[in-house]
Parts: C-alpha cells; sequence; structure tokens
C-alpha cells in the first residue's frame, strides 16, 4: 500500500473519529493512536505520516567518459561512471527540496553534460525523473599549410 493510500485512510479515519463522538472508543484507543489527526476537519491535504522518505535519481546517457560527479543539495556527491540509472544515497523527507548540479564534468574524453528535471519538491514519491545528457565535445582545426610541393598529402 502505497503512502498516499495510507495517508488518505488516515485522514477518513480522524474525520470520522471527529463526526461520531462515543461510537468509536474502539477506534479512538487503538487506531486514532497510529495516525496525526490535524484539528481542522475541513483539509484538502491529507495527514503527513512521520518517518517516510524518498529517494532522488534518474537516468545518465552519452556517457563515455569517466568521473562524472553528481551533487544533490551541495553535499551528497555520486560518482557516475556509466550509462544508467543513479539514486542519490541520501534519502529526504516529504516536503523537502531537492537541486541536482554537475560537480565535476567527465574527465578522458572531452565531454560536457547537462541536467534536466533537476529542482523541485519531495512530493510523497521517489524522484525518478532526472536526466543527464552527456555528448562529446568537437572543435575545429584550421590552418593555413605554405612550401609544400610534389604529391604530399595532410
Amino acid at each position: 500500500m502505497n503512502k498516499y493510500v495510507l495517508e488518505v485512510i488516515a485522514s477518513q479515519l480522524c474525520n470520522v473519529a471527529r463526526n461520531v463522538p462515543g461510537r468509536l472508543v474502539l477506534l479512538s484507543m487503538f487506531i486514532l493512536p497510529l495516525v496525526a489527526c490535524s484539528g481542522d476537519s475541513g483539509s484538502q491535504e491529507p495527514p503527513q505520516l512521520p518517518g517516510l522518505s524518498y529517494t532522488v535519481g534518474g537516468t545518465v546517457s552519452g556517457l563515455e567518459g569517466r568521473d562524472l560527479i553528481l551533487q544533490n543539495n551541495a553535499g551528497d556527491d555520486l560518482e557516475i561512471t556509466v550509462d544508467g540509472t543513479f539514486t542519490f544515497a541520501m534519502s529526504l523527507s516529504d516536503g523537502e527540496n531537492y537541486a541536482v548540479t554537475i560537480q565535476t564534468q567527465p574527465i578522458n574524453q572531452s565531454q560536457t553534460c547537462t541536467v534536466s528535471n533537476n529542482t523541485g519538491t519531495i512530493l510523497t514519491s521517489d524522484v525518478t525523473n532526472i536526466t543527464i545528457t552527456c555528448s562529446t565535445n568537437s572543435y575545429l582545426v584550421q590552418g593555413t599549410v605554405s612550401g609544400m610541393t610534389g604529391n604530399a598529402t595532410i
């Protein structure tokens, strides 16, 4: 059962307990202490359940170099060595912000990586849609050759 379903059930139990006094002794003694009922019965948001945390991650594509290092919230460094999925080690609680950046571009292959969907707020689920896209840098080399004779090639 996911967190949202549990929150909806907890919210409904709180509303029932508020609206039916004296009839739910068993409910109030055993179940309600397990959920946090807010005082506002008109609230549209389900109550938050303590202790739940969520991961932040996504996918990397085009990586050919090595030592790509990502950061979340200016910490929680994560070294990426191959294309595929990634997940930061530190989990975040519901309502916390995340901001994924590239701390170090890949080396050993001249590449530039960009990140998209990299900021937001945790909303009752893991973040899996951060995209890191790497591309190999290319450089134009130009010059002039003079004094060449015969059938020489460059």
